[in-house]
């Protein structure tokens, strides 16, 4: 049917999403001769509201039995609560039937022309007063012409035509089919001819395009069957952008002939998209590439009309650098003219040297040899080893690795373990210090009734621990006792000497009480327990903060005076 027959139908369309107190439509864009308005675009649509007429404008909301009218010229866009479109042509009059998106598109008087293309993202339905059209997630356009002739157009989607008066059976209509219902008649269903679906779509994309809504859509032309330069010049000339070609060894159509496309004929495409088209190519057979060096493989592809593909290094070790040791597709596969052919190529590489126990300048020198670089270097001391000796390597000897890659290494530095020095006499922990090149300071001494006199009681760092040379060795050592003569007016109680106590056979009858200790220094501990006429031992002495974390007895307990109060300094981390 003609351009300027159509009419059209009445429109109904239900929604099955609803938001209370929200309008069912709002006109979106008004233009004029296909040009949008300024302003609010006023006095060029006509708003109908229980039966009062008023002008409406851009942002005018619709609601329940409103009526709208687009003046002679005037193009309106309308949105439906829930996502739907509708473009309302010039002198269309529809109306909204209740909230749930019913529109009546209302027969117009005398000739004059009305259309609607609907763009749907939930349930439609459109009716006459003789023929419904129903559809879900579609774009169709609805007409009615003279006599009440009611066709629908789908442009993507389907579309399914009833009789309201049981006049003919459901009616199924797929993209890019229409049919035209007449009263009193049955369905004439036919394809859409090309030239006017791209009719239909060239005025919506001016709309659309005109109003700020989208860019331009192109109706994509079906070029399957055509040769394939014929169907590349079909494309061009419909304003659509060749792709990628690719050839397939499939079907008995004629050689160079289009077998599919993809957007499949009749899909929208927008500038720049590209479309695939698969043609009918000459079959070839994969050659053999295994074990060829790289430009034989190459040149083999070349000459059968194949592409090379992605050339990958990888290292076996089972064939000399430059070897082709895989490839993709396999071979004696068939194959169309112009497929990629992938091959995996044995990488250049070198076998990793043994560097433990090479000084670092030698392992340097050893790497460079086999063109390789040393990488990072981790120091770490260990007894009985030279400093600079390599004593671990990343990756190990004997592998295969790509040229120019980093090894790293694990290199001895300098250590000497600490001897055990606990219960040896003073002089000689102090040789055996020197001969294994460590120092001690100035000792701290206590009283230890229960060891000999300059025993070390104590050491840190402790037993076996690798430190640099020189490192000093802190040492505690027994005290011996020194006995106070008691003043003649205090017969019974001692004098506390700076460096220790002995407790007179009388004191030790007497009770004292232990004082807390918890949480001192060692040095206010000692002191505190000298105080109160005890005699204080460290038991142990661990890492962490440096104050008493153990003592016994506990503080406040009593005890008989000159009795020995032993505490630990530090704890287990």
């Amino acid at each position: 049917m003609k351009r300027d027959r159509w009419l059209y139908c009445l429109l109904l369309l239900s929604l099955s999403v609803m938001v209370g107190g929200c309008a069912p439509g709002k006109i979106r864009h008004i233009l004029i001769n296909e040009l949008p308005v300024t302003g609010e675009g006023r006095s060029a649509v006509m708003l109908i509201r229980q039966g009062e007429s008023t002008t409406a404008g851009v942002a005018t909301e619709i609601n329940k039995g409103d009526e709208v009218v687009t003046l002679p010229g005037v193009t309106a866009i309308v949105w439906l609560l829930g996502g739907s479109q509708l473009i309302l042509a010039p002198e269309t009059h529809i109306q909204l039937v209740n909230p749930n998106h019913i529109i009546n598109l209302l027969k117009s008087t005398g000739e004059v022309i009305g259309r609607v293309f609907v763009k749907a993202k939930d349930s439609l339905r459109i009716d006459t007063e003789y023929s419904s059209a129903s559809t879900e997630g579609t774009e169709f356009l609805v007409s009615r012409g003279p006599g009440d002739a009611f066709t629908v157009a789908v442009i993507s989607g389907v579309v399914r035509m009833e009789s309201k008066t049981a006049q003919f059976a459901p009616l199924r209509l797929s993209r890019l089919e229409e049919a035209t219902v007449s009263p009193g008649a049955a369905p004439r269903k036919s394809v859409l001819e090309s030239d006017r679906a791209n009719e239909i779509i060239r005025w919506v994309n001016r709309v659309e395009q005109n109003a700020g809504e989208k860019e331009k859509l192109r109706l994509l032309p079906d070029v399957t069957g055509l040769p394939l330069e014929l169907a590349q010049t079909k494309l061009r000339a419909a304003g659509v952008t060749v792709g990628k070609e690719v050839g397939s060894i499939e079907g008995n159509q004629p050689l160079g002939t289009v077998i599919s496309q993809k957007p499949e004929a009749g899909a929208r495409v927008g500038k720049g998209q590209g479309v695939v088209l698969v043609y009918r190519a000459e079959e070839r057979v994969v050659p053999q590439l295994t074990g060829l060096a790289q430009n034989v493989a190459l040149e083999r592809i070349r000459n059968l009309r194949l592409v090379s593909g992605e050339i990958r290094p990888e290292i076996t070790g089972s064939t000399e650098p430059g070897r082709v040791i895989r490839q993709d597709p396999p071979p004696f596969a068939k194959v169309a003219v112009n497929s990629v052919i992938n091959i995996v190529v044995e990488a250049e590489s070198v076998v990793v040297p043994n560097l433990e126990n090479y000084q670092i300048d030698q392992a340097r020198m050893l790497l460079s040899r086999a063109g390789l670089k040393v990488g990072s270097e981790k120091r770490q001391r260990v007894p009985n080893i030279s400093a600079g000796t390599v004593i671990g390597q990343n990756p190990q000897p004997g592998l295969r690795v790509k040229k120019d890659s980093a090894v790293s290494l694990t290199i001895a530095e300098t250590g000497v373990q600490v001897p055990s020095l606990v219960g040896m006499p003073y002089a000689r922990a102090l040789a055996l210090l020197r001969e294994v090149g460590l120092g001690s300071g100035n000792p701290r001494r206590y009283v230890r009734a229960d060891m000999a006199v300059d025993t070390v009681i104590s050491q840190s760092p402790s037993a076996g621990t690798l430190v640099q040379p020189g490192s000093t060795v802190r040492l505690d050592i027994s005290q011996r006792p020194v006995v106070v003569a008691p003043p003649s007016r205090t017969p019974t109680i001692p004098q506390i000497a700076p460096t220790g106590v002995v407790i007179s056979p009388a004191l030790m009858h007497t009770v004292c009480t232990v004082p807390d200790i918890m949480g001192l220094t060692e040095s206010a501990a000692v002191s505190r327990i000298e105080k109160a006429r005890l005699v204080p031992r460290v038991r142990m002495r661990l890492s962490g903060p440096q104050v008493v974390t153990q003592q016994t007895p506990q503080g406040n307990a009593t005890a008989a005076c000159g009795n020995t109060v032993t505490f630990t300094i530090g704890t287990i981390q």
